[in-house]
């Protein structure tokens, strides 16, 4: 079932939306700035704030319920794509499930991209981040020619090799950050950790099951790390 809401203007620049989610939740109150940002609090009082949303896409909020008219999610558009604004979990299993479907459908597009791929492979590598708000998973390869570039000769041992920050940024492939950061931020904060590690082993895990079908050098290496 979806509801659409027309935005009501309380007074300039702000601009205050509000939801009928299910009965025992109250009301959802979205606010916009003016200048780009769309924010809420959590049920568990976490701040959540979306970036960057152009104030004619207000226009195109819509929540989502169940037949039995609890609030499911909210989703916003703009240039183009549906951007998940907020999503209600009724429950502690309800996070791993949304979690779950999330991480191996991203699996799924990394594979397909990774074996799309027409160079050579020397090293593959996924690259993390969660620090409570901003979240990142994404994937960077490096071609033989870059990892002879960075060792100086061939096969010479050198940390820089194996530091995914030292390839280009244009071979970074990354996951749907914005859904994911969405996922977590709306489930309890004692989860959320959890989850984060979850998506991640997910992805990893699905990611390695294609290295045995690429185009790969003799010293090939897979390596996965979380940064700061």
């Amino acid at each position: 079932m979806q509801k659409k809401y027309s935005v009501s203007y309380y007074r300039e620049p702000q601009t205050r939306l509000f939801f009928n989610p299910s009965h025992d939740t109250g009301a959802l109150e979205l606010q916009y700035d003016g200048n780009g940002v769309l924010s809420y609090c959590t049920r568990s009082g976490t701040e959540v704030r979306l970036y960057h949303v152009p104030v004619e896409a207000l226009k195109t909020l819509k929540s989502n319920y169940s037949a039995h008219g609890f609030l499911k999610s909210v989703e916003i558009t703009f240039h183009g794509v549906t951007h998940l604004v907020y999503i209600h979990y009724q429950n502690e299993e309800e996070p791993k499930t949304q979690i779950f479907s999330f991480a191996k459908y991203q699996g799924e597009c990394f594979a397909e991209r990774i074996c799309a791929l027409d160079s050579k492979l020397a090293r593959l590598f996924t690259e993390y981040f969660y620090d409570g708000n901003s979240v990142d998973f994404s994937v960077r390869t490096g071609t033989p020619e870059e990892l002879e570039q960075l060792s100086g000769c061939s096969g010479a041992e050198c940390a820089a090799i194996d530091n995914s920050f030292e390839y280009p940024v244009a071979q970074r492939i990354s996951c749907d950050n914005e859904t994911f950061r969405i996922l977590l931020l709306c489930a309890p904060e004692t989860l959320r950790e959890d989850l984060f590690g979850f998506a991640v082993f997910l992805m990893n895990e699905r990611i390695q099951e294609i290295i045995p079908h690429l185009n790969k050098t003799d010293d090939f290496r897979f390596i996965s790390t979380a940064y700061d």
